[in-house]
């Protein structure tokens, strides 16, 4: 599968998960703090697999 992809769909992924948290979909669920970091993940993991990609395409 496409790098990009893989990143767009982590980048969108983590961004849902802190929506739903902030809009409090999923805050009143017990270890809700949960989501709170798998989405923090999910982004960094985004934009660290986008800055890879990006890197790798300008010295190509």
């Amino acid at each position: 599968m496409n790098k990009k992809w893989i990143a767009a769909a982590e980048l969108a992924a983590g961004l849902v998960l802190l929506a739903l948290f902030l809009f409090e979909v999923v805050g009143v669920v017990p270890y809700s703090i949960f989501v709170v970091l798998a989405g923090g993940g999910l982004l960094v993991a985004g934009a660290r697999r986008t800055g890879l990609t990006r890197r790798r395409n300008r010295t190509s």
